[in-house]
């Protein structure tokens, strides 16, 4: 099974190993219904197994005077920045920690307007979920910023949606919940099929680390 299959049709890969009718919509009865739910799960503990090269993406920022804080749109919590450049300036951002901003914006050392030079991640925005960055210094004129971001995707939520891991260890580990949930199926136990989901899940990222090789290698800052 290849990357890119729909909600649907991954929902229909489990009802057929389940021995269960496909449906046309992934929510048609409550039994697709809790499959797609186990997908959605599962798909999450894919993408937080490794980050996978399909989820990484460049989040453009323009910044505004006097705003310290931005959005990542299309991000939820479990965002990691990988790396950061303000490319008005041409120069890499640098993470500051919680306690260095702390002093800056509340009074400690004293507050600083100009070219950002520094970032700290900051939750999520209330009303989207999105991954928030604070800037530092505090932005005084319009510059263009790019965060590269490990963004998981959120949730799949429409049949034509489609996953960006690898699909095979997700279906295998639907197969594991859905067979728990039942209690008896008559063929691969839950012990079984999960097992069948790690040993899927290793190979797809042994074969991710060959693509990038780099990601296995440690750097000293």
């Amino acid at each position: 099974m290849a990357y890119g299959r729909t909600f649907l049709q991954l929902v229909n890969d489990v009802l057929r190993e389940l021995r269960e009718p496909e449906v046309d919509a992934w929510n048609e009865n409550e039994y697709s219904t809790m499959v797609g739910s186990f997908i959605n799960s599962c798909k999450r503990d894919a993408e937080n197994a490794w980050t996978w090269s399909d989820l990484r993406n460049s989040y453009a920022v323009t910044t505004a005077d006097g705003t310290i804080t931005y959005e990542l749109e299309e991000t939820d919590q479990r965002a990691q920045i990988l790396d950061a450049w303000n490319t008005t300036t041409q120069e890499e951002l640098r993470l500051k920690s919680w306690r260095s901003m702390n002093r800056v914006y509340f009074g400690a050392e004293p507050d600083q307007e100009g070219y950002v030079t520094h970032y700290v991640p900051n939750g999520v925005a209330s009303a989207t979920g999105a991954s928030q960055v604070d800037l530092w210094p505090t932005p005084n004129s319009v510059q263009d910023l790019i965060f590269n971001v490990y963004a998981p995707q959120l949730d799949l939520d429409a049949d034509a949606d489609v996953m960006l891991v690898p699909s095979r260890p997700v279906v295998e580990g639907a197969l594991a919940r859905a067979r728990f949930e039942r209690g008896e199926d008559g063929g691969v136990s839950f012990e079984g099929q999960a097992l069948f989901m790690a040993k899927s899940l290793g190979d797809h990222i042994a074969i991710e680390a060959g693509r990038h090789p780099e990601d296995l290698q440690w750097e000293p800052c």
